[in-house]
C-alpha cells in the first residue's frame, strides 16, 4: 500500500505543478474527480495552497442569470400593466425566474458538496465562503 501511494504522489506531483492552473477534464466516470481529490490531498498534503473554483464560479454564472431573469420580469410586468404584453408572455418570465432562483440553490448545494468532498479527501476542514461578485 505505501508504495501504491507514492507512486499516486508521484503521478499527482507529475500533473500539477506550483504556481500553475490545471484543469481536469475527460468524458462521463473516468476517473476526474479521483484524480482531483488526489491532487488536492497530495498537494496540501505538502504544504500547497490549491483552490477549487468551478462550483463557485457556477454561483457567480447563476447570480448573474438570476439578475437578468428579475430584469426581465419586471421589464413584461411594465409592458403587461401597460397592456402591450399578453399575461402568458409574463407567465413566461415567472416561469424563467424561478427556474433560475431554482438553479442558484442547486449552484449553492454543489459548492458545499465540493467543500464537503475536499474536506474528506484532504482530512481537515477547509475555509468555506462563497464567492462576492466582482466589480
Amino acid at each position: 500500500m505505501v508504495e501504491r501511494e507514492s507512486h499516486a504522489e508521484s503521478v499527482t506531483a507529475r500533473i500539477v505543478r506550483p504556481g500553475a492552473i490545471t484543469e481536469v477534464v475527460g468524458r462521463l466516470s473516468s476517473g476526474r474527480t479521483s484524480l482531483l481529490l488526489a491532487c488536492l490531498r497530495d498537494h496540501t498534503r505538502a504544504g500547497a495552497v490549491v483552490a477549487l473554483v468551478d462550483a463557485q464560479r457556477q454561483i457567480l454564472l447563476q447570480r448573474e442569470t438570476v439578475a437578468t431573469a428579475t430584469e426581465n420580469r419586471r421589464i413584461v410586468q411594465a409592458g403587461y400593466v401597460a397592456g402591450k404584453e399578453p399575461l402568458t408572455r409574463l407567465n413566461e418570465t415567472q416561469r424563467d425566474y424561478i427556474a433560475a432562483e431554482a438553479n442558484l440553490a442547486l449552484a449553492r448545494i454543489r459548492l458545499r458538496q465540493a467543500w464537503s468532498d475536499l474536506e474528506s479527501a484532504v482530512g481537515y476542514p477547509p475555509t468555506v465562503s462563497e464567492p462576492v461578485p466582482g466589480p
